[in-house]
């Protein structure tokens, strides 16, 4: 599983868009496999002195109120969950996140629950239905589990079950295996725009 994902970044002039806990899981991951790898980090706040930054010598950054200008001219933009774009013409970016990732390779694999309430505690129950029943399982997503810190717990039989905001699902192109959606109220205006932007 994890020899499929590395494949991918293979020869690519990589940008990890934002810098909380899911663009530092992938930072870990990337430098894990690719340790010469020239990363450039984006992000509106200056992260330069970050403490698992610091000593890296091939970083590349991007910071400040001009953050998401240019991102075009990565081959692979992944990125954080909660960045909005609605400002941005993102048709000639090549952008992706850790979910739509996973689910490239991994698809059939995954039960993925979305919602406006409810979303952890479903998740989380049918996480312990299915180990309950012996299901190698694992258990990610919004709850603030990176998708990439459990690659390394997944093998061809595994279920991962993931919880999926609103702002991990906007940009993807890909479904999960099993997909439910609990219920869609007024919510995170600030980030969609409007009520139909959000709920779509």
């Amino acid at each position: 599983m994890i020899n499929k994902m590395i494949d991918m970044f293979r020869n690519k002039k990589i940008a990890l868009l934002g810098f909380g806990k899911e663009g530092q899981s992938t930072y870990r991951f990337l430098r894990n496999y690719f340790p010469d790898l020239v990363l450039t980090i984006i992000d509106k706040k200056d992260i330069r002195n970050h403490e698992i930054l610091v000593s890296d010598r091939k970083i590349e950054f991007v910071v400040g109120d001009t953050y998401l200008d240019h991102l075009e001219q990565y081959d692979l933009v992944i990125k954080s969950p909660g960045i909005s774009l609605k400002e941005v013409d993102t048709s000639k970016i090549h952008m992706t996140s850790q979910i739509e990732l996973l689910l490239s390779i991994a698809k059939d694999h995954v039960i993925g629950v979305t919602g406006t309430k409810g979303k952890t505690t479903t998740a989380s129950l049918i996480y312990q239905i299915l180990l309950a029943n012996h299901v190698d399982t694992v258990l990610a997503g919004n709850m603030g589990i990176p998708v990439f810190s459990i690659l390394d717990k997944i093998n061809k039989d595994t279920m991962i079950v993931i919880e999926m905001s609103s702002h991990q699902l906007e940009y993807l192109s890909t479904s999960p295996h099993i997909g439910i959606v609990l219920n869609l109220f007024e919510d995170h205006l600030d980030h969609a725009g409007s009520v139909e932007h959000y709920h779509k």
